[in-house]
């Protein structure tokens, strides 16, 4: 199988970078313009870099994984930039790979989609999203669908709800803690009454190559682990695995059900039962790996 991969220096990205050549699949990496390898830098001899119509179609993909996104940050997240850049390199990408012959389109989506409900996110939940970055990320999904179905072609969004692990950018929450821990301080925190349903990095890499290999998934499926678990529950399990002595700075509760955010839990079953999936890695196996990797590679 031949998959091509936008996004491939990101968390998730680098990640399913690793699982496709595990699993002997020939990988080409798009790549417009000079970026950022550190992620990715010891698997390049080992993947074809693509940066033209004319390597794409020569690369023939069967499957093309679409993760690449600009401005993924908090601060980010609600500037026009995530519909004028996001939304037209999306479609680009789907021209290339339709020309080249691509039978397969997977592409990343999210949980904000859904909007600010703090219902538990199912695929027939009404979609309302509020930031740019939703909405940008709502009109891909749309647009590649009815491009897919015009196409012949089997289209698979993928909405994550929340990945974690080794090299995420620091200015998450998971490696926030773990790096605040490390040097005997204490973070400053929500309540932490919201419940979020994380994924480690690697079972996410696992479910997009399950959705590649199986034919029968097809349409909008949510990804999660299918646990979640509340925020003060993931601080403190970081806190006793690093600096069990330390007092976590919650702030006071505000009296609603879900601290000050919306909780992040989805119904997987759907995307469980059409590629066969279960997630491989409990939340303090996955805490473990990505503060070992800190320990050991983190600057």
């Amino acid at each position: 199988m031949r998959c091509m991969v936008t996004g491939a220096t990101g968390l998730v990205g680098s990640f399913l970078l690793r699982k496709l050549l595990r699993e002997g699949a020939e990988v080409g990496v798009l790549v417009w313009e000079p970026r950022e390898l550190r992620r990715i830098e010891d698997l390049v001899p080992c993947v074809t870099l693509l940066s033209d119509r004319e390597s794409v179609r020569a690369f023939a993909p069967d499957v093309v994984f679409h993760l690449a996104w600009s401005g993924v940050t908090r601060d980010t997240r609600d500037l026009p930039a995530q519909i004028h850049v996001n939304v037209p390199y999306a479609l680009d990408v789907f021209r290339l790979a339709a020309d080249a012959g691509a039978r397969t389109w997977i592409g990343l989506g999210s949980q904000a989609e859904y909007g600010e409900t703090s219902e538990l996110l199912r695929e027939t939940t009404v979609a309302r999203p509020v930031e740019a970055y939703g909405v940008a990320k709502l009109a891909v999904a749309a647009l590649t669908e009815k491009l897919c179905r015009l196409a012949a072609m089997r289209y698979v969004w993928i909405r994550l709800v929340a990945a974690y692990g080794p090299a995420d950018d620091h200015r998450r929450l998971i490696p926030m803690l773990i790096r605040t821990l490390a040097s005997g301080e204490s973070p400053s925190l929500t309540s932490g009454e919201q419940f979020v349903d994380y994924l480690y990095v690697e079972d996410v890499a696992d479910a997009l190559w399950a959705a590649a290999v199986n034919d029968g998934v097809d349409g909008v499926f949510n990804l999660a682990s299918g646990n979640a678990v509340r925020v003060r529950e993931l601080a403190e399990l970081v806190r006793d695995l690093i600096a069990p002595e330390v007092q976590l700075g919650f702030a006071p509760s505000n009296g609603s059900s879900n601290g000050s955010a919306r909780d992040l839990r989805a119904d997987v079953s759907r995307f469980r039962a059409a590629a066969r999936w279960e997630p491989r890695t409990t939340l303090r196996e996955g805490v473990e790996k990505t503060i070992r990797w800190y320990r050991e590679s983190a600057p």
